[in-house]
């Protein structure tokens, strides 16, 4: 009796299993069109709001004054702009950092977090925020460190040794989508402390 009832329940899950992916089916093309709008719209988006209190503004009119008191060309804002519309949350990251980061190298071996970062700084480099220069003397300096800890520790480098280093420094208009998006972000910080 109860693998009768135990058939019937797995015969009536798949029923209805096969009945969802039916109606999913069916649907699929009107599901695909309202997703895709849904995207366009979020990307579009310029205003951001934080927990309900905090508005930050990311439009023409918001980058132009902030970007005002620095004497930018008058095409910049709309370069501005567009480049933060189209950052990505690890490009965004990265741009912040840039200048405080440490020894930048290419291993031979790299964590798949250094080879993130690593395309991180050339897709900054890429959109023309950052420039990168190889450093020779920074490479010959983590190589030599390196030797000497395998040396001392009796056990070769996990990631190797460096095929390149680099400094990475921020082209005018990086500079500019850094001043911008640190100028809006403060401007958050005022209406926080407005609303207490």
């Amino acid at each position: 009796m109860s693998t009768a009832l135990k058939s019937l329940n797995q015969l009536m899950l798949t029923v209805l299993c096969l009945i969802g992916l039916g109606v999913l089916a069916w649907n699929f093309p009107t599901l695909l069109t309202v997703s895709q709008t849904l995207l366009q719209k979020t990307a579009s988006a310029t205003t951001v709001e934080i927990a309900g209190i905090v508005k930050i503004a990311f439009d023409q009119g918001n980058v132009t004054s902030n970007l005002a008191p620095f004497n930018v060309d008058e095409n910049e804002p709309g370069k501005v702009l567009a480049v933060v519309n189209s950052l990505e949350p690890g490009e965004f990251e990265r741009l912040m950092n840039v200048g405080d980061l440490g020894a930048l190298c290419d291993y031979q071996r790299p964590t798949v977090e250094m080879r993130r970062m690593l395309a991180l700084d050339y897709q900054l480099q890429a959109k023309g925020l950052t420039a990168i220069a190889d450093d020779p003397e920074l490479k010959a300096r983590i190589k030599g460190q390196a030797m000497v800890d395998e040396e001392t520790s009796g056990k070769p480098s996990g990631i190797g040794y460096p095929h390149n280093c680099y400094v990475m420094t921020l082209t005018d208009t990086g500079r500019n989508v850094k001043t911008a998006l640190v100028k809006i972000l403060s401007g958050a910080f005022n209406q926080h402390i407005a609303s207490k």
